[in-house]
């Protein structure tokens, strides 16, 4: 029972929750502050993607998510409009599959934003798309839950834009690990998406924070000391003398 609980345990603490960003936790440490300060493990930032022809000072915005209703693509499009309408410099990349996709690619083409929104489908290397954004979106329209994506962009150190649904309030704090936002409606989105774009040292405050947060409380680390205790508690009773 004892050896079956640490053989548990040891696996749990090899690998963290975020398995598209982090690596094994006994390699070698990679990546630059803040995320790495805060002890996570990543791919060094590549810089805008030279694929999408884009100079070094055009900052890219990211929806990691699959093409579905609530998973709020038509709120960031219209979003992305009103930024592209102020004057705003930046590169929308979305990334994912889905049955919603035609009909996001059709308001992105009738917003007239295709050399603003890039549609990427599939993508091979995620944690390199990850390392990218200089912004990362999460804009459910309703609770899924706490969505693996959005502890993706946390730990790879990326400051987030999200929606107010479900538990996320209760994980996220409003201004210090994130800009949280209405779900399911564009213009505050595009605001907060704004703030973020406007202020470099604000994105680097806030994605430090996030980073932060889950390696503090939600990292694999973290999970494997909640798991090694239950498990050891849960084998002790089972071998304590009945009364």
């Amino acid at each position: 029972m004892f050896t079956e609980v640490a053989s548990i345990a040891d696996r749990a603490r090899q690998y963290t929750g975020c398995a598209a960003i982090c690596r094994r936790l006994d390699e070698p440490l990679l990546g630059t502050a803040p995320a790495a300060a805060a002890g996570w493990l990543l791919i060094e930032h590549p810089g805008p993607w030279p694929a999408f022809g884009l100079p070094r000072d055009v900052p890219i915005i990211g929806l990691v998510s699959g093409f579905r209703v609530m998973k709020g693509h038509q709120t960031v499009v219209e979003a992305a409009a009103r930024l592209a309408a102020g004057g705003r410099r930046f590169h929308l990349l979305l990334i994912g599959q889905g049955p919603f996709a035609p009909k996001v690619r059709a308001q992105v083409e009738a917003a007239g934003l295709g050399d603003r929104i890039s549609i990427l489908g599939f993508v091979d290397d995620l944690p390199a798309a990850m390392a990218a954004l200089d912004v990362g979106l999460y804009s459910a329209l309703e609770s899924d839950g706490m969505s693996r994506v959005l502890f993706e962009y946390l730990a790879a150190g990326v400051p987030v834009v999200a929606s107010r649904v479900g538990v996320v309030p209760e994980i996220l704090e409003d201004g210090r690990t994130a800009l949280l936002v209405p779900p399911g409606e564009p213009e505050p989105l595009a605001d907060a998406i704004a703030r973020l774009l406007d202020d470099p040292g604000r994105r680097r405050e806030i994605g430090a924070a996030g980073a932060a947060l889950v390696r503090a409380r939600y990292s694999g680390a973290r999970l494997a000391e909640q798991l090694t205790a239950l498990y050891l508690s849960l084998a002790v009773a089972s071998v304590q003398p009945s009364s």
